[in-house]
């Protein structure tokens, strides 16, 4: 007798389940697409740090093949605002047709108004014709001939006639001489229910209590334009190619000269919008990549550098010392500090804030076992994970 083994479940295969059960509902028929995204090898972007040698690596990784998205920016803004002034001109021209209809319109009516002047319509006689008559006369003369009533044959049957002709169901009648009853008969269906599940929730239904919590409203305003700061160059390479940036090298200056991160990071640092002398607080700053992005567009006048973990505050101190040149000599202008974020009662220090809240890392729990937020171990961290954002927000 043969005997099957099952496949072990590992901490990223119950993850893709998670993910199929929860994201499919999210995103529909665009969940394919993402999933394929997700499980292909990750894609890098470079950050090019200001502070080493900025035009030489940027020559230098161009020559490569990759691209500044900045001048992508550029150039899709431009396609989109000359898309815009099509559009408008084409919005100009219907209205312009639709003016030219109606004045044809009153044109005609202006006309035809000045016929019935000189040749009037006699009463009863209908614009058609002599033979028709004005809808008036039409219904005068209707009313003249009132509807025959409905003949006799035609009423409905009386309900006793009705129960007198209807036939009986004789299976569903009960015998009291059998000694079954009505209620007896109840005791013959099957569970439908098992008692004691009342408070049980499937962790697929789980997140979805959260998308009716009226304790917490959020109100999402819409980004009217993305500014690109002059000084930002994030490169990457065009879609379907898949190269690697190599590792970087120390400048003359002795930092390195770019920083390898997800391309998504840019996006949170573009909705900032930052502008000169702004006073910003990362609060969820490791391992540092966002941070580091804010401080190449030289906008920020103080960045507050936060996390809750010694280990991860680390981590930022170590890329500040990696990217930036002298960052003791920053003074006030750079600080990072090790916090709760809900403990942080700073009330009109910073203008802008940005809260990359602790989520479930989805490449990440995807592609590595170790330190997954869907190991069993850290179910309970996982499910409060909502909670936690919330309360950070």
């Amino acid at each position: 007798m043969w005997s099957v083994k099952l496949k072990k479940k590992f901490p990223k295969d119950k993850a893709l389940q998670h993910f199929d059960d929860f994201y499919k509902n999210v995103y529909g028929d665009k969940w394919p697409s993402i999933r394929i995204a997700l499980l292909s090898p990750h894609k890098y972007c470079a950050l090019i740090n200001n502070f080493g040698d900025t035009e030489q690596i940027m020559t230098h990784l161009e020559n490569q093949g990759a691209l500044n998205i900045k001048t992508l920016f550029e150039l899709e803004e431009r396609n989109i605002k000359e898309q815009k002034n099509a559009e408008t001109r084409k919005e100009d021209l219907e209205k312009i047709y639709k003016l030219d209809q109606k004045m044809e319109q009153l044109m005609l009516s202006k006309q035809h108004e000045e016929v019935e002047s000189v040749y009037p319509q006699h009463e009863g006689v209908s614009k058609d014709g002599p033979n028709k008559l004005e809808p008036s006369l039409a219904s005068r003369a209707d009313e003249d001939f009132p509807p025959a009533l409905p003949s006799e044959s035609h009423h409905a049957a009386s309900l006793q006639s009705s129960l007198e002709s209807a036939e009986y169901d004789t299976h569903r009648l009960i015998d009291p001489s059998v000694g079954l009853s009505a209620s007896a008969l109840y005791e013959f269906v099957p569970a439908s229910k098992l008692k004691g599940m009342e408070d049980f929730v499937l962790e697929s239904q789980h997140y979805a209590y959260y998308k009716k919590d009226t304790d917490f409203p959020v109100q999402v305003e819409k980004q009217q334009k993305l500014n690109f700061p002059d000084h930002l160059h994030v490169l990457t390479f065009e879609r379907g190619n898949v190269s690697y940036f190599p590792s970087p090298r120390r400048a003359s200056t002795g930092v390195f000269n770019y920083f390898l991160l997800d391309g998504g990071s840019l996006l949170p640092v573009l909705a900032l919008d930052l502008q000169p002398g702004d006073k910003v607080l990362d609060m969820c700053a490791a391992p540092g990549g966002k941070s580091l992005m804010m401080l190449q567009t030289l906008y920020p006048d103080v960045l507050v550098c936060n996390d809750v973990l010694e280990s991860r505050v680390k981590r930022i101190h170590s890329v500040m010392q990696q990217f930036l040149y002298d960052p003791d000599k920053w003074g006030d202008r750079l600080k990072v500090t090790q916090k709760d974020g809900r403990d942080i009662d700073e009330r009109n220090v910073y203008n802008k804030i940005l809260v990359d809240v602790p989520c479930t890392t989805d490449r990440h729990s995807l592609h590595e076992n170790d330190n997954n937020i869907f190991k069993p171990t850290r179910t309970k961290e996982r499910l409060k994970l909502p909670e936690t954002q919330a309360e950070l927000l």
